[in-house]
């Protein structure tokens, strides 16, 4: 019983995290972004109407500026809370997370789907896109990898969320919870496999990690009764 409501506390907590992100992503979005568009489009007008003077360079400056400062907001507006997960899905969601670490990390990305209908409830989708983020991340800090795979797939009524890598190879026993890692990553996703009554598997392979993520298909996150 105490392990049951640590992990459904551990859940709640994840979740809380998620929704507060999407608040502060929100604010950022629908305030302070469209301020320094509005002050973009407003200085850009008047560096058209100025005549060339002394302060033309600083004017185009401060607009470079602004202008940095709106692409570094957008860029925080996704990683604190993807829009496209709350818009298109999963899927779609996973597939923008490998082109941004590809994009930001140097690492190859690949995303896999079978395309086929996923209906889970909006908080399991959270809870899977934080754990392949998760996941992703172990991969760039200890695997030394060139080439990570993010598949998607569904199996009768299971959902299977894979992420495999050609790197060094993660810890079989960490991952599943034979060894204490100092992190606490792995512990975190375990924990939450538990909770939605899924499981983490760590497959063998000749070379780095495949780790499989399965839950089930259909179902809303388990309360506490």
């Amino acid at each position: 019983m105490l392990n049951k409501r640590l992990r459904s506390m551990a859940r709640q907590m994840s979740l809380a995290q998620a929704r507060e992100r999407r608040r502060i992503a929100i604010l950022l979005h629908d305030s302070i972004n469209q301020n320094l568009s509005s002050c973009s489009m407003k200085l850009e007008l008047l560096i058209r109407q100025t005549p060339s003077t002394e302060f033309n360079g600083s004017l185009n400056r401060i607009y470079q500026i602004i202008q940095e400062t709106i692409e570094e907001t957008r860029s925080l507006t996704y990683k604190l809370s993807p829009p496209i997960l709350y818009e298109m899905g999963l899927d779609a969601a996973l597939e923008e997370l490998t082109r941004m670490f590809q994009r930001d990390y140097g690492l190859k990305c690949i995303f896999h789907t079978d395309g086929e209908q996923k209906p889970l409830d909006k908080d399991i989708s959270i809870l899977l896109y934080q754990a392949a983020r998760e996941l992703l991340w172990n991969v760039i800090k200890h695997a030394n990898a060139n080439q990570v795979v993010v598949e998607a797939f569904r199996f009768g009524e299971e959902m299977q969320l894979i992420v495999s890598d050609d790197g060094a190879g993660l810890d079989l026993d960490i991952i599943t919870g034979k060894k204490r890692s100092e992190g606490f990553g792995f512990f975190s996703i375990r924990q939450l496999m538990i909770d939605l009554g899924g499981r983490i598997e760590a497959g063998p392979t000749t070379i780095g990690s495949r780790i499989v993520l399965a839950v089930p298909i259909g179902q809303e996150p388990a309360t506490e009764g």
